[in-house]
């Protein structure tokens, strides 16, 4: 599935899960 999904969104896919990593780090610190 998630190769279906970034052969689909490309560098926008990569983009989306550093965002996701920050605000991982801001509510979940540690």
């Amino acid at each position: 599935m998630f190769d279906r999904i970034i052969s689909e969104l490309g560098p926008w896919t990569w983009m989306v899960l550093g965002f996701v990593l920050i605000v991982m780090e801001v509510f979940a610190p540690g």
